[in-house]
């Protein structure tokens, strides 16, 4: 009996591990031990349509199931290497540039003109009086250019200095030309103009300039009277200006702009008009819209800028004057004072309230002083001169280089007008008393409407006799005209090279290319991160409620 009981105690413990492990096998069969995360990955790769997936867990050995899992890694890094550059190209907003010919109505530019010769001869032999200091304006060029130069010695970059600090004194006197003095007759669209039809510009370079805006811009197109404007000037004072030892030298004749309407004109991209010669400008006419960092015009504050005599002016908006506006700034921050040769934005109008002077301004208590004491008090303005220049150059240099950040805060118009010359020049003609006749009636009424609206005529009268009995008095003219020959105009327009709907295109392409997944794969793998996400999420709080019963039976 006791052994028969042995037996069967013994029978029983043995079949107990082959249950066991026969649990186990099923349970491992099943995916019972693995956790739900790892349990829900398998599922998804043995069933899920992209291709490759399944291969890491149905491979036929385990180095078979490494080689694939790393190659699908590595498809997952190009996928995402090819993904960040598509999304890198996208934000940087490529654009093509299309180019068309057009029929367009031809909108006729402002023109501005001024004298090369900065002021008028005549005036400056007057010896006006600088009422400030009491002083004509003869003695005080001669103490400037004694400060600036003690031992006498001349170079032009002396006589700039020069006329630098002269432009802070000349809001008191006036010794430029005047338009009727320069303006004798004009033309525009088939129509008698005169000077009175020209508005006073004053330049930081070119003093008193002047401007033609005409009210009917849509002209008729293809001739040089019916389409545009024809100007005759008088070069006049044939000296340069101060003295042959020190003289501001130029090239007789004019400088003239063409620019959009409204705007300020920057002499300096100008032309020269010569004298004794005809000058021919034929316009083309090109709109172009930008895309990338630009603004609308009605977004953009006009600028103002205020002359010499106090008067502000507004003019449109654009990039270069936005950014005379910072360099003015920059300079009053770096130099405590402003640049001459630049235009004055109308917040410094009052500058003697803001401590600011102009970089080149030398003081009255300066001038009345000896030459011999000059040039040992003068470092303070010999600084802000030297502060002034080295700014300008460095201003220059990073514009030039393109490392300055001003056009994020000088964006482009969306939509500018761009006008393009051809210059043509040739000599009077040859019938020289036709053209002599020409112009002493041009001169006469010139001087009838000058007479009638009190303005000075003594320079037309000093015209109308170099006509009649100066045989070289031709040298002292010249004519500018600017018209447009064509109907047809340029629009250069800017277009979108990479849309949303070619960033979609090519993030589909990759995905096909580098994992073999299609649309319907891609929702598949949405619902695996939707299905890990609330597995991770219930296994926390297992885990916190767990740990909770722990607490409590402790």
């Amino acid at each position: 009996m006791a052994t028969n009981s042995s037996e069967k105690r013994q029978s029983a413990g043995n079949s107990r591990p082959n249950k066991l492990s026969k649990m186990v096998e099923k349970m491992r069969r099943d995916g019972f031990g693995e956790s739900p995360s790892k349990k829900l990955l398998k599922q998804f790769c043995e069933s899920t349509s992209a291709h490759g997936f399944h291969k890491i867990f149905q491979g036929s050995s385990i180095l078979h199931r490494i080689v694939w899992l790393l190659i699908i890694i590595t498809a997952f890094s190009g996928f995402s290497a090819h993904l960040i550059s598509l999304f890198s190209r996208f934000n940087e907003g490529p654009v093509n540039t299309e180019i068309s010919v057009y029929s367009t109505n031809f909108v006729f530019p402002d023109i501005s003109i001024c004298a090369t010769s900065h002021f008028s001869l005549r005036r400056y032999e007057r010896n006006p009086k600088i009422r400030s200091l009491n002083k004509p304006i003869k003695e005080l060029v001669s103490d400037i250019r004694s400060f600036w130069d003690p031992n006498n010695e001349s170079d032009s970059e002396i006589n700039g200095d020069l006329l630098n600090s002269l432009k802070s004194y000349l809001h008191e006197v006036n010794i430029t030309k005047q338009s009727q003095e320069m303006i004798l007759h004009c033309d525009f669209a088939g129509t008698i103009c005169s000077y009175i039809n020209f508005t006073e510009y004053i330049d930081p370079n070119y003093f008193s300039c002047f401007t033609f805006s005409p009210r009917e811009r849509h002209l008729l197109v293809g001739g040089e009277r019916d389409g545009g404007l024809s100007v005759i000037m008088y070069v006049g004072d044939m000296m340069n200006f101060i003295s042959e030892e020190d003289s501001l030298r130029y090239s007789k004749g004019f400088r003239a702009v063409i620019h959009e309407k409204g705007t300020r004109p920057e002499m300096l991209e100008g032309f020269y008009v010569q004298e004794h010669a005809c000058t021919y400008v034929q316009l083309g006419y090109t709109e172009e819209v930008v895309l990338r960092k630009c603004a609308e015009e009605e977004s953009l504050q006009p600028l103002e800028f205020v002359d010499r005599y106090g008067k502000v002016t507004q003019y449109r908006y654009s990039v270069r004057d936005c950014q005379v506006n910072l360099y003015q700034n920059f300079l009053n921050e770096s130099c405590r004072c402003v640049s001459e040769i630049l235009p004055l934005p109308a917040k410094f109008r009052n500058i003697t309230r803001h401590n600011i002077t102009f970089c080149h301004h030398i003081n009255e208590e300066r001038l009345k002083q000896s030459r011999g004491a000059k040039s040992n008090d003068s470092s303070s303005v010999r600084e802000k001169q030297e502060c002034h220049d080295n700014a300008i150059n460095e201003i220059h240099k990073q514009v030039s280089a393109k490392k300055t950040k001003k056009d994020s805060y000088c964006p482009l118009k969306c939509n500018n007008t761009r006008y393009e010359m051809r210059v043509m020049q040739n000599k009077w003609p040859n019938d020289a008393n036709e053209t002599r006749q020409a112009l002493w009636e041009a001169t006469q009424r010139t001087m009838h409407e000058a007479r009638s609206r009190g303005d000075s005529t003594e320079v037309l009268e000093e015209i109308m006799e170099h006509l009649k009995n100066d045989p070289y008095a031709l040298q002292r003219f010249a004519k500018l005209t600017v018209y447009s020959h064509s109907t047809m105009g340029n629009i250069v327009r800017e277009n979108w090279a990479y849309l949303a709907r070619n960033l979609a295109s090519d993030i589909g392409g990759i995905l096909g290319l580098w994992l073999g997944v299609s649309i319907i794969s891609t929702f598949e793998f949405f619902e695996l991160f939707i299905q890990l996400f609330s597995v991770r999420r219930k296994e926390n709080q297992q885990l916190q409620a767990a740990s909770a019963a722990d607490a409590e039976l402790a």
